[in-house]
Parts: structure tokens; C-alpha cells; sequence
């Protein structure tokens, strides 16, 4: 038996990690510009303008004129102006889901990663397709949220307060029996 081959993978493995450590020193000359653009993190429907609005209204017919006239002053005021921006949403935006728009769910994933990545001001221009003859945004649930809470924003009900999205969970365990077994009602099977 050669005891020098059985030495080389230790040499090597020894080597290997010295060239690592060597190289990952913190001073090891990648220095950090401290003058180069960082993005930072925002509510990603806080963004809205009334140029916004006004797109909003040219092109999905949000009702401007009635958001208007609300004037926030108790609950009733807030509960009408809510009521008044889901009403049009039931109108001019579609529920969807990736098997008929891909990129569907983008915008929610892109803002659980890094808030503000993908603007609710952003989402209103890309993300529009033809249904029932009119335009409509489409999208998942948190869309409707998104949007909702960016058009209340611009029309004085306050993040945290008044409104605000929360995520929420459902796992597929969480509806069926434990003695139930995987098959085609439950998603689990080819048929």
C-alpha cells in the first residue's frame, strides 16, 4: 500500500481550504462605493399619484368624479370610499391565475422578496389585458389588495390604520381529513 497517495486528497483538501481563507479576507481589496445607488425598500402601493388616478380613470374607467367627492371625515366616509373603489375593481379587474397569465404572480413574489420592487404605479400599466370588450388589470388576490389600499392611500385613509395587506397561508392539509389519501379531488394524482 502507498501511503503517499493515501496523503494527497488530505494535501489537497488542506490547500483547497488555506486558498479559501487566503482569498475571502475581508480586506482582500473589493472595496464597497459608498456613493453607488442603493435601492430602498418602500410600501409598494404608497407610490400612487394623481397622475396615476387619472390613468387610472382614462383607461379603466376608475370613477374619478365620485372618489372625488368623498371627503374622509368618520367611517362612513371611509366605508364609502371603499365600497366605491371595490365596486370598480368587481368592474375593471380580473382575477387570474398562472395558467392563464404567466407572469401573474410576479409582482407579489418580487415585493415579498424586496418591498417596492414592483410599484403599484408599475403594475397598472403592465399588466393589462382585453375581457368583456374593456380593458382590465388582472391579476392574484394580492393585486386587488395592492391596488385597493394604493387608491385609498392617495384618497386619505391611512396604511396601518385604516387599511392594510396581510398575507395569509392555506395549506392543502389544513382542509382535508388526515384519513383522507392523495387522489384527484385533492390535486395529487395524474387523473
Amino acid at each position: 500500500m502507498n501511503r503517499s497517495n493515501n496523503r494527497r486528497p488530505a494535501f489537497v483538501l488542506v490547500c483547497t481550504i488555506l486558498a479559501l481563507l487566503i482569498s475571502c479576507r475581508p480586506d482582500n481589496g473589493c472595496r464597497i462605493d459608498e456613493n453607488a445607488l442603493k435601492f430602498s425598500a418602500f410600501s409598494p402601493y404608497a407610490s400612487i399619484t394623481d397622475d396615476d388616478i387619472q390613468y387610472l380613470a382614462d383607461t379603466y374607467g376608475l370613477p374619478k368624479s365620485d372618489l372625488d367627492a368623498i371627503t374622509i371625515s368618520d367611517d362612513a366616509s371611509k366605508q364609502t370610499l371603499g365600497n366605491t373603489i371595490k365596486g370598480w375593481q368587481e368592474q375593471r379587474m380580473k382575477l387570474t391565475d398562472p395558467n392563464t397569465q404567466d407572469d401573474v404572480s410576479y409582482p407579489m413574489r418580487w415585493n415579498y422578496i424586496m418591498p417596492g420592487m414592483y410599484p403599484v404605479d408599475e403594475m397598472i400599466r403592465d399588466r393589462r389585458m382585453t375581457d368583456e370588450s374593456m380593458y382590465k388589470l388582472y391579476g392574484v388576490c394580492w393585486d386587488y389588495a395592492a391596488v385597493f389600499c394604493a387608491i385609498a392611500i392617495q384618497y386619505g385613509l391611512e396604511e396601518g390604520t385604516d387599511i392594510r395587506i396581510t398575507a395569509w397561508k392555506k395549506y392543502m392539509s389544513d382542509e382535508m381529513s388526515f384519513d383522507q389519501g392523495p387522489g384527484a379531488d385533492y390535486g395529487m394524482s395524474p387523473a
